[in-house]
């Protein structure tokens, strides 16, 4: 079920001399920042120290141990790289993404950062960080990156987050519910259809329609199930033309109509026939 996601979260901690953690990331990534002291950093079979100001990046699925080597304070801001290309120039950065790279990139956190964090402190220690204001934090911050960093720096820094399968699945993850078909979502992505199914033909090993029909299905049928959405929401959250739009749809995936389908089991709806096909 694909719903909404926050797309942007502050998270910190401290560790004392000698504590070690590790962990694996979901699908976020993260900007780690060290606040204060140093540490080990082990990620992926890299191993670096780092020390007071400065950032690494963890990218969805890495895995990583930290060791403090003295008191540490780390801040870091976590995100969904679909958020990149609405704040960064993505598709320009890529063009600056050559050949493999190897260990851990790092970044000096300069003056403007420290006043960034000092404030975003602040907003923590008086209950001002709701997710809102996180998620306006985490723009803020990639704005200040921009801004303070040119654009080689920032595409290798950024590297395992902005190659371009990796920005492209994460668009498509992104911005499909956006849009009521294909031509739609290549315009989103500022690429010509023909293009756009190109390279998602690539990317994903089917074509676009196929795959957004599929995502679609799958979606519906889940909050259809969920028994808390009514009909005229689902037919709203997915750019469904109408109502009668949406019970075509469901007819032709499921061989059901929206009413039918409410109170049934997902797994009894999977093992109906197969939909009759479009003409």
């Amino acid at each position: 079920m694909n719903r909404q996601r926050n797309p942007g979260a502050w998270r910190g901690g401290e560790m004392e001399s000698g504590q070690a953690y590790q962990g694996r990331m979901p699908e976020e990534a993260a900007v780690v920042t060290v606040a204060r002291g140093s540490m080990l950093v082990q990620m992926d079979g890299y191993s670096r120290v780092m020390g007071s100001g400065e950032m690494f990046l963890l990218p969805p699925g890495a895995t990583y141990e930290y060791r403090a080597r003295e008191a540490v304070k780390v801040v870091a801001c976590c995100f969904l790289p679909e958020m990149l290309p609405g704040i960064l120039p993505v598709r320009e950065l890529v063009c600056h993404c050559r050949g493999n790279a190897g260990g851990i990139a790092t970044l000096k956190a300069g003056r403007a950062f420290r006043h960034f964090f000092l404030l975003s402190d602040y907003y923590q220690i008086n209950g001002l960080f709701n997710e809102q204001m996180q998620e306006t934090k985490c723009r803020e911050f990639f704005c200040l990156m921009q801004g303070i960093y040119n654009k080689v720096e920032l595409a290798g820094f950024l590297r395992p987050v902005m190659d371009e399968r990796t920005w492209f699945r994460s668009f498509v993850s992104g911005n499909w519910m956006k849009a009521r078909s294909v031509d739609e979502l290549a315009a989103i992505a500022n690429m010509s259809t023909s293009g756009f199914m190109k390279k998602f033909r690539r990317h994903f090993g089917e074509p676009p329609y196929k795959w957004m029909t599929g995502r679609k299905a799958e979606c519906v049928l889940a909050e259809i199930n969920s028994g808390g959405v009514p009909l005229k929401e689902i037919v709203d959250r997915y750019n469904f033309v109408n109502y009668a739009h949406f019970w075509t749809f469901c007819r032709k995936q499921y061989g059901l109509s929206p009413k039918e389908l409410q109170g049934k089991v997902s797994g009894d709806v999977l093992q109906k026939p197969e939909p009759e096909k479009a003409g």
